[in-house]
């Protein structure tokens, strides 16, 4: 049975429900410290979203439609189980902020995220330090 949620945990805890989520004016959203293991497609239905903080939560990876929030300057995603990001992620041309440390990210793998947001801070790092360089 699908229906309308205007609560982003109630859409979260029931993504095969979602019908519409009414909360397409939202610019943040936090949801660190949920215990999310994935986060639903829907996600990329939140246009108007300039941050999203998913902190300390268990995401293996993120939907390729994180790429459509074109509005998006921040995403925290430091303390999850992340090993890659999707190839959409070179489409956030406004992130300027985003944050990885307590991930499980290869030297490789940090090279490519840097070269997809090449206009992007980067933390790799949990005491603030930003690895603007990983080939100095």
């Amino acid at each position: 049975m699908t229906k309308t949620y205007h609560n982003l945990q109630d859409a979260l805890d029931n993504p095969l429900d979602v019908l519409i989520l009414e909360m397409s004016m939202n610019t943040r959203i936090s949801m660190g410290l949920h215990e999310l293991e994935s986060l639903p497609r829907v996600i990329g239905l939140f246009q108007n979203l300039e941050k999203l903080n998913l902190d300390g939560n268990q995401l293996t990876s993120l939907p390729k439609e994180i790429g459509q929030l074109q509005n998006l300057f921040e995403l925290n995603l430091q303390d999850n189980k992340l090993k890659t990001l999707p190839k959409e992620i070179e489409q956030l041309q406004n992130l300027q902020v985003l944050r990885l440390y307590s991930n499980s990210f290869s030297l490789k793998e940090k090279q490519k995220i840097q070269e997809l947001l090449p206009n992007c801070e980067i933390d790799f790092e949990s005491e603030g330090k930003s690895e603007s360089s990983l080939t100095e």
